[in-house]
């Protein structure tokens, strides 16, 4: 499996993951690196890769390169409440309704998680730490990593 195979591979396991009733952003996408939060997106970034597996954590240069692990972040973003500068602030209801569908994503993004482990058919899947972003800009979500083997 190509980096960008593995990467391809989690943002459908994310789009699987999602229902009718958890509606997923329409735009989606692999990125070469972090990802702007400037709107509603599902992405997949690629961080890094290393020579080794993903249960052994880059340690520093390596000789030969047999198996290769990447690391990617699957990440969703919603626009959430906020205050325009002077404007008034959001309601409490409003917040909270807000991070409720945030913190479903957190749960879906596990799920996509655990869906990609067992199907993509890579060596070794180790999934690791979700962790918030936002609020900032009317912007918020959760961004997971998983390190992948790739061959």
């Amino acid at each position: 499996m190509t980096l960008f195979e593995a990467a391809a591979a989690l943002l459908q396991a994310v789009e699987d993951s999602w229902t009718e009733v958890d509606v997923l952003p329409s735009r989606r996408y692999v990125s070469n690196g972090a990802v702007a939060h400037d709107c509603e997106q599902a992405t997949v970034a690629i961080l890094r890769t290393y020579a080794g597996t993903p249960s052994a954590l880059a340690s520093g240069p390596t000789q030969g390169m047999a198996t290769r692990t990447a690391t990617l972040r699957a990440e969703v973003a919603r626009c959430v409440p906020s205050t325009d500068e002077g404007g008034p602030m959001p309601s409490a209801a409003g917040i909270q309704d807000s991070a409720e569908e945030v913190h479903r994503d957190h749960d879906l993004l596990i799920i996509a998680a655990r869906k990609f482990a067992k199907e993509s058919g890579c060596e070794e899947v180790i999934i690791g730490d979700a962790l918030p972003f936002g609020p900032e800009g009317g912007i918020a979500g959760w961004g997971l990593e998983v390190r992948a083997q790739l061959g």
